[in-house]
């Protein structure tokens, strides 16, 4: 009977730490759900956060783009207007050399009026 009962206890603890052993094993697939969903959300989270980041490299890519093309244009206008100033500073020192010749003639012209009529 002491054997009987022994056995029963052996059995009963066994029992007792499979059922230990049952739950733990039910506690880790419950924790290997939860991290595997964890993951998941963490890869969907940074899947969208990629595409965000990438949308908006590709707006600042963009930007970059339009300004440098604006600047190219700008660059080229300021080429031109310089162009345009030098021609016109050189066609007022073209006037100014006119003006002196002229006045010049209009003095010998006058002194030459002057001459005549004096005698």
């Amino acid at each position: 009977m002491e054997t009987q009962i022994k056995t029963m206890v052996k059995n009963k603890s066994a029992e007792k730490i499979r059922k230990e052993i049952a739950e733990h094993k039910k506690e880790v697939s419950n924790t290997q759900k939860k991290i595997s969903r964890i993951n998941k959300q963490i890869q969907d989270s940074t899947g969208k956060e990629q595409e965000i980041l990438h949308g908006e490299i590709l707006e600042l890519k963009t930007s970059i783009m339009r300004l440098m093309a604006q600047s190219e244009q700008k660059e080229k206008e300021e080429e031109l207007l310089y162009e345009r100033f030098q021609k016109l500073y050189a066609d007022r020192n073209n006037l100014q050399d006119f003006q002196i010749m002229a006045r010049g003639k209009i003095c010998r012209l006058n002194n030459e009026l002057k001459t005549i009529f004096k005698k």
